[in-house]
């Protein structure tokens, strides 16, 4: 994929899986949600998640959205980054509200959940993407062969 195609193809998810490297050196993989910033995927995640604790430690991350079933379907994005953790609450606030307007594809939050991302800010942080490298790959250019 050309870099405006992986954006797009960013764009259209919310939900990635990130590795960070656990303290036993082996990799730490979640499934996040996520919302763009400036392009790039941005997540929040509770300050004492290992995902954080990883990070704190190591601040590089490899994260991939992908999508299709069968072989010639297969479509991805894979970034690697240097995570930047913010702690701010209005911008950890603001964070979520996005993330959660991404995955649910609303941007008008109910009057509970909008009250609930108050209540857990404070325990959470923002994790910003500084991209280092970006892979992609698009099997449906294959046409059906491999």
């Amino acid at each position: 994929m050309s870099p405006a195609e992986a954006t797009a193809f960013l764009a259209r998810h919310s939900r990635m899986q990130v590795a960070t490297m656990g303290p036993s050196g082996f990799p730490h993989l979640v499934a996040v949600d996520y919302a763009l910033v400036d392009g790039v995927p941005a997540f929040v995640s509770y300050a004492r998640a290992q995902k954080v604790a990883n990070l704190r430690r190591d601040p590089r991350l490899a994260c991939l959205v992908e999508e299709g079933t069968s072989y010639h379907e297969l479509r991805g994005v894979e970034l690697e980054a240097d995570v930047r953790l913010v702690t701010d609450f209005e911008q950890v606030l603001a964070l979520s509200r996005a993330v959660v307007a991404a995955a649910t594809g609303r941007e008008e939050l109910p009057d509970f959940l909008a009250g609930e991302l108050e209540r857990i800010t404070p325990h959470r942080v923002a994790c910003h993407l500084d991209v280092v490298r970006i892979r992609s790959w698009d099997h449906t250019r294959l046409g059906g062969s491999w």
